[in-house]
């Protein structure tokens, strides 16, 4: 700040960076900071700030003549600890690669000669213990004759089945030897008496130990049956309504649409009277996607699925379901799918003509009246498939073809490229996980309704375009 409290430098943390405004002019109008050494001096130290950097190593030359200590250095797990003060300092010129080596710990170092210091000269180093363009390479087998010490021992040995069998059969012969004492069995005279007795304790005792042997190959068998967590998460799904999104095999892209589609989950929860449950990452080449309503799809040139995929989910689409198509490039279209690859996945999903969703469309009225559709993007268009010409005024014309439609006239697919994902992701706490528009503006309020109308408008069909609802919905847009 200025001596006044005027801001001179301001600064806002915005996703995983920070953006720094220094608020002067590019000639000596009123300040001459632009054409001064202190703006470098400024530039050095903010560059110091940025993460995984820590101060700026120097050249040789500068660090000749110059001792440093080591004030923290790494622990094992990784984190900062302090370094005893009788440690001899190191001479400036080793620290000049940058790198830590033998006898030179990773860390914080710090300036311990008291000389002349020159103007922006470093007040400390830091020595990463790697930098970029390392490798970890496997270690090399040993030589020959040489002895190989682990500090884990060999691999562990599952005693479970054995001991319980030992600890039955001891129990067995405990039960018997209390019968014996206790006068409880005949002797061994009579073998027709007694034989009755001991085979029911053997027969009890080897159901026992069968039993054990079942339920420990059950507990080794647990994770190799897919099948039944399949099933599980099946029936769960089928339990109540589920939200789908598509896996890529992109990690950071799949986690973005999981988040995305807990965060419309948990708008829908709030505003509505739907209410679904976790949301399932659809595989598309072997999961059964006919139990998830709605599927977003996130469609990059680095997330196009293979043919099998895509003859699948064009059943799906034609049994009734919705995919949510998003390309994430904004109106300009940048990082998206390219043009062709996506008309060779429309061409693969059989898609029906699509046209542009204007204000007349159901979408724009299924729960919010909306006359947009941003995401982390706005301005973009918002496609559906186009309906038959004569459609809303012929309704019922038998001169129109007829289709066996299960989806109530919903259109099957929706395709946008605003990156709703990115307005609707939330952390475990619910919190926005993106910065979407300006502070103050309602950018992800209008991508989180739009979420809300596409996932009603799959599930309660056309019904908002029936007639009956028009002088409602018209009164209502005019005030």
């Amino acid at each position: 700040v200025l001596d006044d409290g005027t801001p001179f430098v301001t600064s806002a943390v915005r996703g995983e960076g920070r953006v720094v405004l220094f608020h002067v002019s590019a000639d000596a109008e009123w300040s001459s900071l632009p054409l001064s050494g202190l703006f470098v001096e400024m530039l050095r130290e903010l560059l110091s700030l940025a993460p995984g950097q820590g101060a700026l190593t120097p050249d040789a030359d500068e660090l000749d003549g110059t001792l440093w200590r080591l004030r923290q250095t790494l622990a094992p797990d990784g984190t900062l600890v302090p370094v005893p003060a009788n440690r001899d300092p190191v001479a400036g010129p080793e620290l000049a690669a940058g790198r830590a080596g033998d006898g030179l710990l990773p860390g914080l170092y710090v300036r311990a000669d008291s000389g002349r210091r020159a103007a922006g000269a470093a007040e400390d180093i830091v020595m990463n213990l790697h930098v970029a363009g390392d490798r970890l390479e496997p270690f090399p087998p040993p030589p020959p004759g040489a002895v190989v010490d682990r500090l884990a021992g060999e691999e562990s040995l599952d005693l479970a089945a054995p001991l319980l069998l030992i600890a039955v059969l001891l129990a067995a012969l405990d039960a018997i030897a209390t019968l014996w004492v206790a006068g409880r069995l005949p002797r061994l005279a009579p073998r027709s008496k007694a034989a009755a007795p001991l085979s029911a304790l053997l027969a009890l005792a080897m159901t026992a130990v069968i039993g054990a042997s079942d339920a420990v190959a059950q507990a080794e068998g647990a994770e190799a049956a897919p099948r039944d967590r399949v099933a599980e998460r099946e029936v769960s799904a089928a339990a109540e309504t589920t939200l789908g999104w598509l896996r890529t095999g992109d990690p950071t892209l799949d986690e973005k649409s999981a988040r995305a589609m807990l965060g419309l989950g948990q708008a829908l929860t709030a505003r509505t009277a739907v209410e679904p449950g976790p949301p399932l990452g659809i595989d598309p080449d072997s999961d059964e996607m006919a139990l998830v309503p709605v599927i977003y799809m996130p469609l990059t040139a680095r997330s196009i699925p293979s043919d099998d995929a895509l003859g699948r989910l064009s059943r799906y689409i034609a049994d009734g379901g919705m995919l949510l198509i998003d390309t994430q490039g904004g109106a300009a279209g940048a990082g998206s799918a390219d043009a062709a690859a996506m008309r060779s996945v429309a061409r693969a999903l059989n898609l029906p003509p699509l046209a542009q969703v204007d204000e007349t469309h159901v979408l724009t009225r299924t729960f919010y009246l909306l006359d947009r559709f941003p995401g982390r993007f706005r301005g973009g268009r918002v496609w559906a498939e186009a309906p038959p010409e004569g459609r809303q005024s012929a309704e019922n014309d038998p001169a129109l073809p007829r289709f066996d439609r299960v989806d109530d006239n919903v259109s099957p697919v929706i395709v946008g490229s605003a990156d709703w994902a990115a307005a609707w992701a939330v952390d475990e706490r619910g919190r926005a996980l993106y910065p979407v528009g300006r502070a103050g503006d309602r950018q992800r309020e209008m991508a989180i309704r739009f979420g809300v109308n596409v996932v009603l408008y799959a599930l309660t069909g056309n019904y908002k375009a029936d007639q009956v609802h028009a002088p409602a919905v018209l009164e209502r847009l005019g005030q």
